[in-house]
């Protein structure tokens, strides 16, 4: 999806992973609030590529939803 142009036969399949972060991210001590802040910001890149991915391919965004989760 980066590159210009991009060819693949109708049957490919793409892998698309959630978004994450590692556990060297997060503060030493973890509250509700920071996990809250975290799971927000991570469901933000989520909407992001879902928008990236809709712009590009025209394709259904409930699709792209699905295979994020």
């Amino acid at each position: 999806m980066a590159a210009g142009l991009r060819k693949a036969k109708p049957e490919t399949e793409f892998l698309i992973h959630p978004s994450s972060r590692s556990r060297e991210q997060l503060p030493e001590r973890v509250t509700m609030e920071v996990l809250q802040r975290q799971a927000d910001e991570l469901a933000k890149i989520d909407e992001t590529v879902v928008d990236l991915f809709l712009d590009r391919t025209g394709y259904d965004r409930q699709f792209f939803e699905r295979e994020k989760h």
